[in-house]
């Protein structure tokens, strides 16, 4: 079984924004209430806690400086 990527879970494109992550994970919440739902909130909080790993992962690559020289080639023999 292919598991549902976290994005579409919470009906939300990928982002680093953790704000914009725990917007749409409290607006589902809603939908998805643990006493009414178990499986739907289980695969709501597995989809809320992958989504803020991958927005904290996006975030490390963002502040990574970019190298400021190019390649040269090598000279022919």
């Amino acid at each position: 079984m292919i598991a549902e990527p976290c994005w579409e879970v919470l009906q939300l494109a990928a982002t680093p924004d953790t704000k914009a992550i725990k917007k749409a994970y409290a607006r589902l919440l809603v939908k998805y209430n643990p006493e009414v739902d178990a499986f739907g909130y289980q695969r709501l909080r597995e989809a809320l806690d992958q989504a803020l790993e991958e927005a904290r992962w996006l975030n490390q690559t963002d502040n990574e400086p970019t190298p400021d020289f190019e390649f040269e080639e090598a000279p022919a023999p």
